[in-house]
Protein backbone atom coordinates (compact mmCIF):
# COMPACT_ATOMS: atom_id res chain seq x y z
CA UNK A 1 0.00 0.00 0.00
CA UNK A 2 1.58 3.59 -0.84
CA UNK A 3 1.86 5.66 1.73
CA UNK A 4 0.45 9.28 0.52
CA UNK A 5 1.89 11.80 2.82
CA UNK A 6 1.60 16.24 1.98
CA UNK A 7 2.14 19.14 4.49
CA UNK A 8 -1.18 21.47 5.45
CA UNK A 9 0.49 25.07 6.35
CA UNK A 10 -1.23 28.46 6.58
CA UNK A 11 -1.38 29.64 2.73
CA UNK A 12 -1.29 34.12 2.88
CA UNK A 13 -2.78 34.95 -0.76
CA UNK A 14 -1.83 38.41 0.23
CA UNK A 15 1.87 38.94 0.39
CA UNK A 16 3.52 36.93 -1.88
CA UNK A 17 7.35 37.17 -1.38
CA UNK A 18 9.16 38.95 -3.45
CA UNK A 19 11.44 36.82 -4.46
CA UNK A 20 9.17 34.19 -5.30
CA UNK A 21 6.10 36.11 -7.13
CA UNK A 22 6.10 33.55 -10.06
CA UNK A 23 5.40 30.64 -8.00
CA UNK A 24 3.16 32.74 -5.65
CA UNK A 25 0.86 33.53 -8.56
CA UNK A 26 0.54 29.57 -9.76
CA UNK A 27 0.00 28.82 -6.57
CA UNK A 28 -2.87 31.26 -6.39
CA UNK A 29 -4.01 29.24 -9.56
CA UNK A 30 -4.13 26.00 -8.10
CA UNK A 31 -6.01 27.25 -5.17
CA UNK A 32 -8.64 28.73 -7.50
CA UNK A 33 -8.84 25.75 -9.59
CA UNK A 34 -9.24 23.40 -6.65
CA UNK A 35 -12.30 26.16 -5.39
CA UNK A 36 -14.03 25.86 -8.42
CA UNK A 37 -14.63 22.15 -7.71
CA UNK A 38 -17.20 23.67 -4.96
CA UNK A 39 -17.76 26.98 -6.72
CA UNK A 40 -18.10 27.26 -10.07
CA UNK A 41 -15.35 29.39 -10.87
CA UNK A 42 -14.27 28.66 -14.37
CA UNK A 43 -10.56 27.59 -14.52
CA UNK A 44 -7.85 29.18 -16.31
CA UNK A 45 -7.69 32.36 -14.84
CA UNK A 46 -5.84 35.22 -16.36
CA UNK A 47 -4.34 38.00 -14.45
CA UNK A 48 -7.42 40.37 -13.94
CA UNK A 49 -9.00 37.43 -12.40
CA UNK A 50 -6.50 36.23 -10.32
CA UNK A 51 -5.91 40.26 -9.34
CA UNK A 52 -9.82 40.29 -8.63
CA UNK A 53 -9.77 37.11 -6.52
CA UNK A 54 -6.74 38.57 -4.24
CA UNK A 55 -8.61 41.33 -3.76
CA UNK A 56 -12.18 39.75 -2.62
CA UNK A 57 -10.47 37.19 -0.67
CA UNK A 58 -7.91 39.39 1.24
CA UNK A 59 -10.06 38.88 4.50
CA UNK A 60 -9.92 35.33 4.45
CA UNK A 61 -7.54 32.36 5.82
CA UNK A 62 -6.37 29.70 3.53
CA UNK A 63 -4.90 26.93 4.49
CA UNK A 64 -3.76 24.20 1.92
CA UNK A 65 -2.44 21.05 1.69
CA UNK A 66 1.19 20.01 -0.23
CA UNK A 67 2.32 16.78 -1.81
CA UNK A 68 6.48 16.66 -0.62
CA UNK A 69 6.79 18.18 -4.59
CA UNK A 70 4.91 21.20 -3.88
CA UNK A 71 1.48 20.90 -5.86
CA UNK A 72 -0.85 21.96 -3.89
CA UNK A 73 -3.63 19.00 -4.05
CA UNK A 74 -5.77 20.42 -1.41
CA UNK A 75 -7.46 23.65 0.07
CA UNK A 76 -9.60 25.19 3.21
CA UNK A 77 -10.49 28.41 3.61
CA UNK A 78 -11.91 30.15 6.82
CA UNK A 79 -13.95 33.81 7.75
CA UNK A 80 -15.24 34.96 10.40
CA UNK A 81 -19.44 35.77 10.04
CA UNK A 82 -20.27 39.21 10.19
CA UNK A 83 -22.35 40.09 13.08
CA UNK A 84 -21.34 36.95 15.23
CA UNK A 85 -19.26 39.60 17.38
CA UNK A 86 -16.25 37.67 16.87
CA UNK A 87 -17.56 34.28 18.09
CA UNK A 88 -17.89 32.07 14.98
CA UNK A 89 -15.60 31.58 11.93
CA UNK A 90 -17.46 30.07 9.26
CA UNK A 91 -15.53 26.93 6.75
CA UNK A 92 -15.94 28.69 3.62
CA UNK A 93 -14.69 25.78 1.21
CA UNK A 94 -12.92 22.90 1.73
CA UNK A 95 -11.40 21.12 -1.40
CA UNK A 96 -9.28 18.46 -2.63
CA UNK A 97 -7.66 17.10 -6.01
CA UNK A 98 -9.67 14.46 -7.39
CA UNK A 99 -7.09 12.44 -8.05
CA UNK A 100 -5.75 12.83 -4.01
CA UNK A 101 -8.61 12.51 -2.27
CA UNK A 102 -9.87 9.34 0.08
CA UNK A 103 -5.87 9.90 1.47
CA UNK A 104 -7.02 11.60 4.54
CA UNK A 105 -6.26 15.12 3.01
CA UNK A 106 -9.33 16.39 3.74
CA UNK A 107 -9.58 14.81 7.07
CA UNK A 108 -6.43 16.78 7.73
CA UNK A 109 -7.25 20.44 6.55
CA UNK A 110 -10.80 20.42 8.52
CA UNK A 111 -9.08 19.61 11.78
CA UNK A 112 -6.42 21.89 11.00
CA UNK A 113 -9.02 24.69 10.64
CA UNK A 114 -10.43 23.49 13.91
CA UNK A 115 -7.26 23.36 15.76
CA UNK A 116 -6.45 27.37 14.02
CA UNK A 117 -10.10 28.69 14.77
CA UNK A 118 -9.75 27.31 18.83
CA UNK A 119 -6.51 28.73 18.68
CA UNK A 120 -8.01 31.94 17.68
CA UNK A 121 -10.36 31.68 20.36
CA UNK A 122 -13.86 32.08 18.25
CA UNK A 123 -16.51 30.00 20.13
CA UNK A 124 -17.80 28.06 16.96
CA UNK A 125 -17.11 27.27 13.68
CA UNK A 126 -20.46 27.03 11.39
CA UNK A 127 -20.35 25.52 7.38
CA UNK A 128 -22.47 24.16 4.57
CA UNK A 129 -21.84 20.27 4.20
CA UNK A 130 -21.88 18.45 1.11
CA UNK A 131 -22.37 14.61 1.23
CA UNK A 132 -18.17 14.00 1.01
CA UNK A 133 -17.91 16.38 3.75
CA UNK A 134 -20.62 15.54 6.35
CA UNK A 135 -19.02 12.58 7.45
CA UNK A 136 -15.68 14.23 8.15
CA UNK A 137 -17.27 16.66 9.96
CA UNK A 138 -19.06 14.46 11.67
CA UNK A 139 -16.10 12.09 12.89
CA UNK A 140 -14.58 15.10 14.14
CA UNK A 141 -17.10 15.91 16.35
CA UNK A 142 -19.41 18.52 14.30
CA UNK A 143 -23.13 18.62 14.93
CA UNK A 144 -25.29 18.44 11.67
CA UNK A 145 -29.10 19.07 10.71
CA UNK A 146 -30.59 19.50 7.79
CA UNK A 147 -32.48 22.93 6.54
CA UNK A 148 -36.19 22.73 5.66
CA UNK A 149 -34.57 23.37 1.94
CA UNK A 150 -32.62 20.16 2.20
CA UNK A 151 -29.01 21.97 2.57
CA UNK A 152 -26.80 20.20 5.62
CA UNK A 153 -25.54 22.42 8.01
CA UNK A 154 -22.82 21.84 10.37
CA UNK A 155 -21.92 23.49 13.61
CA UNK A 156 -18.70 22.63 15.44
CA UNK A 157 -18.36 23.92 19.58
CA UNK A 158 -14.78 25.30 19.16
CA UNK A 159 -15.10 25.52 23.18
CA UNK A 160 -15.54 21.77 23.87
CA UNK A 161 -12.11 20.24 24.90
CA UNK A 162 -10.55 18.82 22.06
CA UNK A 163 -10.31 15.15 21.11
Amino acid sequence: MEIFTCDIEPFDIKKPKPDRDDVHLKDVRQVMSLLACIGGREAPYDDVQVGAFLEEEKAKDYFVARTEQGEIVGVAVLAPVEDSEGRQISLEGLAVNPFHRRKGIGSGLFIETIRRARGWQYDEMVLIVSAMLRGIAERAGAKTYTAGNGVVHATVDLRAKAA
